[in-house]
């Protein structure tokens, strides 16, 4: 146990010292482009990746099938969103951003993933 703690000290150091954490950042009235789902790593959480109406390419992964069903069926191009993602702080792909909060509404829906 205190092996694993010291090691979970260690990647959140090395994260920290080389950039890899990252203040929150909003982005307002966006759209948000489904692009794929996939695992990182062995046993982890799947996640689903999208790109913002500004080119950035972000990842949230998916704590329940309703965040899922949504994420992949129900999100469209019509339904404006307020994305909150970490800059730079992806450990695994400094490309990608992970999204801390998903809002999005339209006349006929609204959603909100946290």
């Amino acid at each position: 146990m205190v092996s694993f703690c010291l090691f979970v000290a260690c990647v959140l150091l090395w994260a920290d010292v080389t950039g890899q954490t990252g203040e929150k950042i909003e982005v307002k009235s966006t759209t948000l482009k489904y692009i794929d789902s996939g695992y990182i790593g062995r046993d982890s959480t799947k996640n689903y990746y999208f790109i913002l109406n500004n080119g950035l390419k972000v990842r949230a992964p998916s704590s329940s099938p309703r965040n899922g069903q949504f994420l992949t069926e129900y999100l469209s191009d019509e339904l404006v969103c307020n994305v909150t993602y970490f800059e730079n702080n992806s450990i695994i792909n400094n490309d990608v951003s992970i999204v801390h909060t998903i809002k999005c509404s339209n006349d006929d829906l609204t959603y909100s993933y946290n």
